[in-house]
C-alpha cells in the first residue's frame, strides 16, 4: 500500500494504471479500482476493471 495523498487530486479523462507484476502460478486475475473518498471517509467507486494475466499485453 502507499501513503495517503497529501492534497486533493483531480483526475480528468481516462485513467490507465501501469503495473509491474510477477506471479508464482501460471495465471492470476488483476483488478484496479478508482475510488473517490469524501472528507468524512466515505467512499464511492468511480470505475474498476480487471484482466486475466494470461491475456496480458506486452509492450
Amino acid at each position: 500500500m502507499i501513503d495517503p495523498l497529501e492534497e486533493d487530486v483531480r483526475v480528468s479523462g481516462t485513467a490507465f494504471p501501469e503495473l509491474t507484476l510477477s506471479f508464482d502460478g501460471p495465471a492470476a486475475n488483476v483488478s484496479a479500482t478508482l475510488v473517490a473518498y469524501d472528507e468524512d471517509g466515505s467512499a464511492e467507486i468511480i470505475n474498476c476493471g480487471w484482466m486475466n494475466s494470461e491475456q496480458k499485453v506486452i509492450k
